[in-house]
C-alpha cells in the first residue's frame, strides 16, 4: 500500500467518524445512549467519531441499524478514488495472492507421485 493510499484511508476513517457524529446528533442520541444500543462505551463512540479508532464493518452495520440508517449514509459526500489508485491496489493484491509457480509445480508433482504409488500397489 502506498503512503498516499494510507493517507486516503485515514481521511476516509475520519469522514466516517464525522458522519457517525452527525447522524447521532440528528437522531438526538447521546454517545452513552448510542453506545448502550450497540454494546460499547460512550468513550468508544467518542473515539469512533473523532477517527481515533477504526470502525469494523460489523460495528458500522450495528451502528447504522441502531440509528435506522443505511450503511451507505456514512459514505455520503465522499468522492470516488481515481481508477488508477484502485487498479494499482487491485493489481498489487492480485499479484500477492497468485500462487508461486515453483510451489504449484511441486504440489502437482507430489500429487502425481502419490497417485502413481497408489496405482502400483493395486
Amino acid at each position: 500500500m502506498t503512503p498516499d493510499f494510507g493517507e486516503k484511508t485515514k481521511k476516509l476513517e475520519k469522514h466516517i467518524g464525522q458522519q457517525l457524529r452527525s447522524i447521532r446528533v440528528d437522531k438526538h442520541l447521546t454517545q452513552t445512549q448510542l453506545g448502550t444500543m450497540v454494546g460499547v462505551s460512550s468513550h468508544q463512540i467518542h473515539k469512533y467519531e473523532h477517527g481515533h479508532n477504526r470502525i469494523s464493518a460489523g460495528q458500522l452495520f450495528m451502528l447504522a441499524n441502531a440509528m435506522g440508517v443505511s450503511v451507505t449514509r456514512f459514505y455520503h459526500g465522499l468522492r470516488p478514488l481515481p481508477d488508477t489508485a484502485l487498479a494499482s491496489s487491485a493489481a498489487s493484491m492480485s499479484q500477492s495472492l497468485r500462487p508461486h509457480t515453483r510451489i504449484e509445480e511441486a504440489v502437482v508433482d507430489l500429487l502425481d507421485a502419490i497417485e502413481n504409488a497408489q496405482h502400483r500397489k493395486k
